[in-house]
């Protein structure tokens, strides 16, 4: 586990933008599955939502969690915040971003926004399946064949 905090490059103060996240005394505990191949983590859901916190600078305490059956829908990411659990990566960064005062897109026009929906959806709804396949269903995987029990042999 580690403390992530919400000063980044921008000094003591934590001057990321002009929200008031800095006054709002919480608790936020991630959850996220283990990373490999150089990633934090093998979720592509749980490396959107890292990657939501570290451009909002929201300060959090990241816990690998070995499987995604302890969060509330039985998948990860999920979080804790001030005792309040919640899961689902796209409703878990709705509600910061009420919690915090933060909209990373803020600057967005409204074609810009839909545009961003769009992709979400596009990468979250179908091409993750095509790599969930290429992971787990074909014969030979993007790093060699597999064994008779589905691994590929990389451990």
């Amino acid at each position: 586990k580690y403390e992530h905090d919400d000063k980044g490059d921008k000094g003591e103060k934590g001057e990321k933008g002009d929200n008031n996240r800095m006054n709002v005394m919480t608790h936020l505990t991630v959850y996220h599955l283990p990373g490999r191949w150089g990633l934090p983590s093998v979720s592509p859901f749980c490396l959107k939502l890292d990657a939501f916190l570290r451009i909002a600078g929201i300060a959090h305490e990241a816990i690998t969690a070995a499987t995604p059956f302890g969060g509330p829908k039985g998948k990860a990411p999920w979080i804790t915040l001030d005792g309040e659990t919640l899961g689902d990566s796209s409703l878990i960064i709705e509600h910061l971003k009420t919690v915090y005062s933060v909209d990373p897109d803020r600057h967005l026009s409204r074609t810009a926004r839909g545009t961003a929906v769009t992709i979400e959806r596009l990468i979250e709804e179908n091409l993750y399946w095509a790599m969930v396949f290429d992971r787990w269903c074909r014969p030979v995987g993007p790093i060699g064949p597999r064994r008779q029990d589905g691994s590929s042999g990389t451990g």
